[in-house]
């Protein structure tokens, strides 16, 4: 299952979106991603940059009998990119910030470069339902805005790819967990240094990771921010993604109490009440059309969900003075 296939509920205001669900658990259970109905799926910043077709034609004429249609040599170019931009934001970081992560810590390195703008593998997503709705109702253009709703459980944890090998296996899904962020760099490290890349590379794992840096941001703080990163690039988010819900117990080297607990939990997927599909939906898309904007955003702001408090440095405060602009149109 991708975000493309998910359900979709339409909804007019914030208490709307929390009763919607509220019906299926506990709103902690779940991260969220807000974004412009722009873009109709998932997608990151580094795929966002991928090539285009011009670009495809100006690199076959350079590389004469190499076809750059094929989506697996996109990918490759992709990941040769990701691996020169790290190299790069290692190498002169350093001339404007201080306090930089490890040469060894990639995630952090990602994070960092994420944080301020670069394109990445990550994306970035909250536990925050309310942080959520500020992100989708946040754009400018004439589009709808999108929350999706991302099912985030034990089982969840234990599946990173139908590869069973022992580096992938329990809690690697798990930022909490015991050396998160090490098992998050070594799925790093078994892509970057590499410049060949195949469908078929048993290195390529399809999956999703939920991964926190080792040190956080005050931006990422105050927006109770983490990142849902591909375990490879070879594979689009969306085909990460589908790799993620497509499991069963048995693709993995689990005990018996595993099996039982990831069965047991598998029954309660989210949204059971909401769709009449009987196969549950660990994820579901919110659309909240562009003329609920205006009412939701008051909404928020009364609940201190402003570009201020979630931007609480110099350049959330610079910012924040739009939405001054806004609230004196509200007045006259």
């Amino acid at each position: 299952m991708t975000s493309k296939d998910a359900p979709e509920f339409e909804i007019s205001s914030v208490g709307e979106l929390i009763d919607l669900v509220e019906q299926t658990g506990e709103i902690i259970d779940y991260v969220y991603r807000g974004q412009s109905s722009k873009y109709e799926f998932l997608t990151t910043s580094l795929e966002r940059y991928a090539l285009t077709d011009r670009e495809v034609e100006d690199l076959e004429q350079l590389n004469p009998g190499t076809s750059f249609q094929d989506p697996i040599s996109r990918r490759g170019f992709l990941c040769n990119a990701e691996g020169r931009l790290l190299k790069t934001y290692k190498e002169r970081a350093h001339n404007h910030l201080g306090n930089l992560p490890s040469p060894k810590d990639h995630l952090g390195w990602l994070a960092l470069m994420q944080h301020h703008g670069a394109p990445t593998r990550l994306l970035d997503v909250t536990r925050s339902i309310f942080v959520a709705l500020y992100f989708a109702t946040l754009h400018n253009d004439n589009s709808d805005g999108i929350v999706y709703s991302i099912y985030d459980s034990d089982w969840f944890y234990m599946c990173a790819g139908k590869q069973a090998q022992p580096e992938y296996i329990t809690k690697l899904f798990n930022p909490d967990g015991p050396n998160a962020t090490e098992r998050a760099n070594r799925v790093l490290r078994l892509e970057l240094p590499r410049s060949t890349y195949r469908s078929d590379d048993p290195k390529a794992v399809p999956g999703i990771l939920r991964v926190r840096p080792r040190q956080l941001s005050k931006r990422q703080i105050a927006q109770q921010g983490e990142f849902l990163m591909p375990m490879t690039v070879v594979q689009s988010f969306e085909e990460n993604l589908e790799a993620l819900f497509d499991l069963s117990a048995s693709d993995y080297l689990l005990t018996d109490e595993q099996v039982k607990a990831f069965e047991k939990d598998k029954q309660l997927y989210p949204y059971k009440a909401m769709t009449p599909d009987p196969v549950m939906q660990p994820i579901v898309k919110f659309r909240i059309p562009r003329k609920h904007f205006r009412t939701i955003r008051i909404t928020l702001m009364q609940m201190n969900i402003t570009t201020e408090s979630l931007f609480p440095d110099f350049d959330g405060f610079t910012k924040s003075m739009h939405e001054l602009v806004q609230r004196t149109k509200d007045f006259y």
